[in-house]
């Protein structure tokens, strides 16, 4: 993945900033010390903005109005607002920095394993489509037992697959811009038809011991195995230039996860 150290706000939407203690009166022009105001603004922004319309097993989601009926979490796994980054897991694995995983390596995979024809060599033990990377076994979808979101928030939720993240950022249904809330880089995703929103955190990735790139950029994974090169698996992208459904070719990475449900009929 490419690393981006320079962060680029786009003029295309300009947020608030609310500093500590500090009121801007936009009428007179002035500014007024003035701290449970300045925090009462920032809040309310942060409830009109970013709420959800929904909630599912105790965690908010929003109706962004997209044709597969597909609900977004306010927040990621392991995040208690939305602007926190949350937790990172590699993928198709439950447990991540929040249950004390620090090390993310295909030797601390839980879906890899050493070949037994040859002791130097790991091979992968599920979810494989190709008998070049170990085990073939043709699951290319994160199967529940093995989904983070289902494990932590309940059977309602899950991982978003791979369509439901090239919806979610599809020009007919979402606007996405890149910009900063209250100083946390990310990317904003609008519904053209509700007219509400999520926020995605810039996290970075958490490769081996070491988090990198937080606020560079943001990748969630998807539930979706990339088919032929099984050491990885699609993920959201967003940085300050673009944002796509792409792949990442080391699925034992660290990343961030966006839950997704379903509307109710």
């Amino acid at each position: 993945m490419k690393k981006h150290s320079k962060l680029i706000i786009l003029s295309l939407f300009v947020l608030p900033t609310f500093v500590t203690g500090t009121r801007c009166a936009a009428q007179t022009g002035t500014t007024e010390q003035n701290t449970s105001s300045s925090n009462q603004m920032y809040q309310d922004f942060i409830r009109d903005m970013l709420s959800g319309t929904d909630v599912v097993g105790g965690h908010e989601c929003v109706d962004l109005g997209l044709p597969s009926g597909t609900l977004w979490s306010t927040c990621n796994l392991g995040a208690a607002s939305p602007l926190e980054g949350g937790d990172y897991f590699a993928w198709a694995e439950t447990k991540g920095t929040g249950a004390g995983k620090h090390d993310f390596s295909w030797e601390t995979y839980a879906w890899c394993e050493t070949s037994s024809l040859n002791a130097s060599t790991l091979i992968i033990n599920k979810y494989c489509d190709n008998i070049a990377y170990g085990i073939a076994d043709h699951r290319l979808e994160i199967e529940r037992e093995d989904d983070a979101a289902s494990a932590n928030w309940g059977s309602e939720w899950s991982i978003p697959s791979r369509k439901q993240i090239e919806e979610l950022l599809s020009k007919k249904y979402t606007t996405v811009t890149w910009t900063q809330i209250a100083n946390v880089p990310g990317a904003l995703i609008t519904s053209k038809s509700t007219g509400k929103s999520i926020f995605l955190p810039a996290a970075g990735c958490h490769y081996g011991q070491n988090v990198s790139d937080a606020g560079g950029y943001g990748g969630y994974w998807s539930s979706t195995l990339v088919r032929g090169r099984e050491n990885g698996a699609y993920l959201l992208y967003v940085e300050s230039k673009s944002n796509k459904c792409t792949n990442d070719l080391n699925r034992f990475c660290g990343r961030s996860i966006r839950p997704v449900t379903t509307r109710k009929k």
